[in-house]
């Protein structure tokens, strides 16, 4: 219709209504997230029970889940069991504002067992990536965890495995140089699976992951 002037949204209105949204949300989960900390299982299933979605909903600043911020606290085995238990696989899998999941949170803290019991719910959770391209195997990496990448090496995909060893080698040097302790150990060393593949290198040759160096300072 003539006449008719539309008004633009106002941006600054915008803002004040998510903010508001989000301190509620924060305010109105406030009980879970504490239970969280304290792996005070009793409180959060009485709150999840009134709320069934509360165990998807992100419940902190970084938009954590519960389950996120229960394997940060580094504990409470029977708390996350519980949770777990609760949830789907897809509810497993939702990460933070850094697209940090549960798992790449108990590959930092080294907590292979807690990692057993997210992958055993769903094993697409190590190959997801983080807003930097980083899976839980970098996070084991960066902070020199050696049974948790060695762990964590397998139950990468095939089909993106190689390229995600060649950024790991070229970012963390000392697993160029893991001394293995015997040929079990063989099949989880990144350079094995590397000197396996002909084709990741310019030239062709499979390396002995034992003596050489791979192939000069691994070009992109």
């Amino acid at each position: 219709m003539k006449g008719i002037i539309r008004k633009k949204p106002n941006s600054s209105n915008l803002i004040i209504k998510e903010k508001l949204y989000k301190d509620y949300r924060l305010f109105y989960y406030l009980p879970l997230y504490k239970a969280a900390i304290k792996g005070d299982w009793e409180t959060a299933d009485k709150f999840i029970q009134k709320e069934p979605d509360a165990v998807r909903a992100r419940i902190t600043v970084d938009s954590e889940t519960a389950l996120i911020v229960a394997v940060k606290m580094v504990g409470g085995k029977d708390f996350l069991e519980k949770l777990v238990e609760k949830m789907s696989p897809d509810d497993l899998a939702i990460c933070d504002d850094g697209g940090r999941t549960a798992l790449h949170r108990a590959a930092g803290f080294g907590n292979i067992e807690v990692a057993k019991l997210l992958v055993d719910k769903n094993r697409a959770l190590p190959n997801m990536a983080t807003h930097l391209k980083d899976t839980a195997l970098f996070y084991a990496a960066e902070h020199g965890d050696r049974k948790m990448v060695q762990w964590l090496m397998p139950l990468m995909d095939e089909w993106c495995f190689i390229d995600i060893a060649l950024k790991l080698l070229k970012r963390y040097h000392w697993l160029a140089h893991w001394d293995l302790e015997g040929e079990e150990d063989l099949k989880f060393h990144a350079l094995a699976i590397l000197a396996g593949t002909p084709s990741s290198f310019k030239s062709g040759n499979n390396f002995n992951i034992l003596q050489e160096f791979i192939y000069s300072s691994l070009s992109p």
